[in-house]
This record gives structure tokens, C-alpha cells and sequence, in this order.
């Protein structure tokens, strides 16, 4: 296995962005920079030239996403891992969808359109070429903490993994380059797009326990104990179509990141009612893709 290089990435050079790698687990994902000795021996990953990212199809053609180990999976908190607690998505036509290291599930979502340049550059720094031969299997000495799942790269086939409990010199070069690129990259790619601007999904618990912050108070004409649903003891989401209260439940959850670093939901105030827990996410326009989840076949 040849020597891991320093990386210096220059994804969207054209637009003035330059950027450095850095040794970053910020998400959990990133393996390092320096991949020192080599104990496990894997062969170079073989490159398939004719394999392009962006094909023109509507599809999904690159998926990267973590489960956010410290949430749950089932609601209310599971709502940010039914996309991805953080992610960055690319379909056939080059546009994106890339969540925001610094914040993730909290972060806004933001979404553009890559350039021929871009594309070129993307598929290199995350060896899409070579993702065939980067399925896994990888021999590593430790092991993922219980309900732990790092962060996966798919393809619709191909679903080479970032492990964060193994270590650098375990992994084939390629991943380890690839799992270190991926949160530079997607700080980049979240700085240069803009907000999302479709629906949003919620769910609305009673908070039995109210948090330590300023209490939130309720945008929507819609009475908010009406969206508290539980069917067979678990809560439901409800989809917001409307773009104004769309805007108005994102920006309660941007006003949270200011006052709160850890508090993963919205707490509102009712002057006569108990308070309540909200919970919300975008909707990413490729979730019912009838091509499979996420538009890439079943995983």
C-alpha cells in the first residue's frame, strides 16, 4: 500500500475555494490523514474510466450519510437519520444536498449545482472510480461500539464504509483519503450552495422534561397538539408543504443553534399547556424516488 499523500483539496478552485485537509472526527467518520505503517496489505483499487458521476439521470448517483450515533433510531429523534443525521447527496445532474459538519442535523440544509470542474474533482478526492473495489471487508483489531454505524458512501451498488474504530494503517489508502476529504468537502459544498426551500417534516412529542433554554413559541396557525400522533404508542411525522411555514419552523431551529449547542429539538412554550418537543428536518426531493430508497435500490 503506497504512502498516504497530505491532502490538499482545491474543489471549486473556479469559485476562489480552496481547501486543506485536516484530521477532523467531528461526525465520527474521518480516519486521519496520516495513514503511517501499513499493518494490513490491500491491493490499489482498480479504476473504472468510463464511470461518471454526473450522467444526466435523475437519480441519485452518489450518497454519503452517518446515522448520528448519539440519536436514537426510532422517533422522535430517529426522524434525522430517515435521511441521514448528516449527509451529502449528488444525483445524476450534479445537483446536491449536503448538510453543514458544524451542525449537522441541526444545521440548515443547503443545495446547488456542480460544474464539469467540480464533478472532476469530487470524483477524484472520494475515488468514485474505484468504489467497486471498496465494498469492505475491511481487517481491523477493533470493533464499533454497540448501535454504532459511522458513515457509508452508496452508490446504489457499491458501499464502501468510513469505520471509524478502525485505524488508519487497517484501511486500504483509498478510504482513508476519502473518509478525510469528505468534511472538508461538504463544509465547502454547504458554504457555496443555498438554503433549501421545500417541505419540511415534524414530529411534536410532549416534553415531560423541559430543557434549560428559552422556551420557543409556536409560529404556525395550526394548533401544535393537533400534530401530536401516536399510533400504537409511536409518534408520527407530519409533512409541511407550505413554503412560508417551512421558513418559519426552520428559522426556530436556526435560533436553537445560537442558544443551544446540544439540545437536539425545538422546546415550546404554551402559556395554558404543557410544553412540547419539536422535531424537524427537511424533505430532500429524492425521498420518494420509485426507484428505491433515496432513488438507489434497496440498500
Amino acid at each position: 500500500m503506497r504512502p498516504l499523500p497530505i491532502l490538499v483539496l482545491t474543489l471549486l478552485a473556479a469559485c476562489g475555494g480552496t481547501l486543506q485537509g485536516t484530521e477532523d472526527d467531528s461526525d465520527g467518520e474521518t480516519v486521519g490523514v496520516d495513514a503511517g505503517t501499513p499493518s494490513v496489505e490491500y491491493p490499489d483499487a482498480g479504476i473504472d474510466p468510463t464511470r461518471k458521476l454526473c450522467d444526466g439521470s435523475a437519480h441519485l448517483r452518489l450518497a454519503y450519510s452517518g446515522s448520528g450515533d448519539e440519536l436514537g433510531p426510532t422517533p422522535p429523534s430517529g426522524i434525522y437519520r430517515e435521511v441521514g443525521a448528516y449527509y451529502l447527496y449528488v444525483d445524476g445532474q450534479c445537483r446536491y444536498w449536503v448538510t453543514d459538519p458544524a451542525g449537522d442535523f441541526l444545521a440548515d440544509g443547503r443545495t446547488g449545482v456542480l460544474d464539469a470542474a467540480q464533478e472532476a474533482e469530487l470524483t477524484r478526492l472520494v475515488h468514485y472510480q474505484s468504489w467497486a473495489s471498496l465494498g469492505g471487508g475491511y481487517t481491523c483489531a477493533g470493533t464499533p461500539a454497540p448501535g454504532a454505524g459511522g458513515a457509508t458512501f452508496f452508490d446504489g451498488t457499491n458501499r464502501p464504509s468510513c469505520p471509524y474504530w478502525c485505524e488508519p494503517q487497517e484501511l486500504p489508502h483509498e478510504v482513508v483519503e476519502m473518509c478525510s476529504a469528505v468534511t472538508s468537502l461538504r463544509t465547502l459544498l454547504h458554504e457555496r450552495g443555498v438554503a433549501n426551500e421545500g417541505p419540511v417534516r415534524l414530529y411534536m412529542t410532549a416534553d415531560a422534561y423541559p430543557a434549560p433554554v428559552a422556551d420557543f413559541v409556536w409560529p404556525l396557525a395550526t394548533d401544535p397538539e393537533s400534530l401530536i400522533l401516536a399510533v400504537d404508542g409511536t409518534p408520527s411525522s407530519f409533512r409541511i408543504d407550505d413554503v412560508t411555514e417551512a421558513r418559519q419552523l426552520r428559522e426556530l431551529k436556526a435560533t436553537l443553534i445560537i442558544k443551544s449547542e446540544t439540545l437536539p429539538y425545538v422546546p415550546i412554550h404554551r402559556d395554558d399547556a404543557p410544553p412540547l418537543q419539536l422535531w424537524v428536518r427537511d424533505i430532500l426531493p429524492f425521498e420518494d424516488d420509485p426507484a428505491g430508497p433515496f432513488g438507489l435500490g434497496a440498500p
